[in-house]
């Protein structure tokens, strides 16, 4: 990289940092992984012990964070950092590969930030990680049948799909396409082509063999193949949903993704198998299509618009300079905004030591820990579990994570039949529901077992 590139990659940090910290501490996708990364970290064994309905990448990584930077959510949070820092890389280096000015690259980058900035408040999560990799993978992508790229592609295959099973299946799919269909003289050469994308899955599935032995030999394998694939169905019938407010927006993002398709595919000669990988990273969209993942399904094809642009040779330097601008200003006002609504903890021996919460989120996990401490057999069904749990050190296996999808071949009946057997237990079933706690589950517990009393904006029942 030039060195102005690279000075561009360094003042990227502060608004992600910006955006990364002055974040509210809540239920929601940072905390849960966060706790199952906890989980690890303290000993327990990804699968067998809780439920992660992933691939383990993500969290073997994160592992080593905090292995370095110690056990709390700034360390997580620094995580997040450097994930969406390599995203935008990876994006950088992409368009660089398609030949384009290293200030169009630089304004490309820019816009890709600000499609999906409103996300990097979510914390680290696989999903970015995943779609980091599939994009570095394209930007590495090469039609000479090498063993040196036959590896780098088979590498790619793995740390993809071993981050995120679907993203890394439609990374698979692209480059088998790819090969045959972009490769030279494809007609003469499809024989070969299909051989050299057969041996590159091999490369794939022989890291994926090794990665999978410590996992047999430790036992989690089966409960691996369980939570991360047997659940798919349920997954995908009880989450398939477009996100209510939001449906005319993701509808507009995809036409336009769409459109500049169309566009790319007419304008440009010679770098259509872009169009390939686009079109399968849009299909991430699935099956929850809301902002977020909308959002990061269309980066290739902002990347295509960009090198649309490119061509017409607008002043991108001084675009990127107002971008930069609109980013860091964003990035400061939910600053201002945080600050306004909740404050910092201030307990060192806390998890979120130096963070922002809202006051009465941290009385509700307050006055749950203050019951779990002094009855001891309790376990939670809230969102506000893995921040509850956290604090705690606990782990309560599926039961700190019951959402539909999330339970593995056996569903959300397995469960249910579980909690009909723990009559020694006393649940705390949160009337607040944000939608993710399957209403069978929630139904079962009111109409089955005793409710006792109230404890905030807890039930307890027995």
């Amino acid at each position: 990289m030039k060195k102005k590139t690279i000075i561009f990659f360094i003042l990227l940090i502060i608004p992600i940092s910006i955006l990364t910290f002055f974040t509210k501490v809540g239920p929601g996708d940072e905390i849960i992984n966060y706790q199952s990364l906890c989980k690890m970290y303290n000993g327990s064994t990804i699968y067998s012990d809780f439920n992660v309905i992933v691939t383990p990448l993500f969290f073997y990584v994160g592992n080593i964070f905090f292995k370095l930077l110690g056990e709390n959510l700034i360390a997580f949070k620094i995580y997040n950092i450097v994930i969406f820092e390599f995203l935008f890389i990876s994006c950088y280096l992409l368009q660089k590969k398609l030949k384009m000015s290293t200030q169009s690259s630089i304004l490309g980058t820019l816009i890709t930030f600000v499609t999906v900035m409103l996300y990097i408040k979510v914390g680290a999560n696989y999903n970015v990680l995943a779609i980091a990799f599939y994009i570095l993978g394209i930007s590495l992508y090469k039609r000479e049948k090498t063993t040196k790229n036959m590896i780098i592609q088979g590498t790619i295959m793995f740390l993809t799909f071993f981050t995120k099973q679907n993203i890394g299946i439609f990374y698979i799919m692209s480059v088998a396409i790819v090969n045959v269909l972009f490769a030279d003289k494809p007609k003469e050469n499809i024989i070969q082509n299909i051989i050299f994308t057969i041996k590159e899955v091999m490369v794939f599935l022989l890291i994926l063999v090794v990665f999978a032995i410590p996992m047999i030999l430790k036992g989690n394998f089966t409960s691996f193949i369980d939570y991360a694939f047997m659940g798919m169905n349920e997954f995908t019938n009880k989450n398939f949903v477009l996100s209510a407010k939001t449906e005319m927006v993701c509808a507009i993002y995809l036409i336009v993704a769409f459109l500049i398709d169309i566009i790319f595919f007419i304008k440009e000669k010679e770098k259509k198998e872009i169009l390939v990988f686009a079109t399968f990273l849009n299909l991430t969209v699935l099956p929850i299509i809301n902002m977020y993942h909308t959002s990061f399904a269309i980066l290739l094809n902002l990347i295509m618009l960009v090198l649309i642009i490119d061509k017409i040779k607008v002043k991108s330097f001084y675009i990127s300079i107002i971008l930069f601008i609109i980013i860091n200003s964003y990035g400061i006002f939910c600053g201002i905004e945080t600050n306004k609504k909740a404050h910092i903890v201030n307990n060192k021996n806390s998890n979120y030591y130096g963070l922002y919460i809202e006051e009465d989120l941290e009385k509700q996990i307050g006055e749950v820990i203050d019951y779990i401490n002094k009855e001891k057999n309790v376990i939670v069904i809230s969102e506000k579990t893995p921040l509850i749990m956290v604090e705690l050190k606990m782990n309560n296996g599926i039961y700190d994570l019951p959402y539909s999808g999330n339970f593995g071949k056996m569903g959300t009946k397995g469960v249910i039949n579980k909690i009909g057997e723990l009559d020694d237990k006393l649940i705390l079933l949160d009337e607040e529901n944000g939608g993710q706690i399957p209403y069978s589950l929630r139904e079962y517990i009111i109409l089955n077992k005793t409710y006792l009393k109230s404890l905030g904006k807890f039930r307890i029942y027995q």
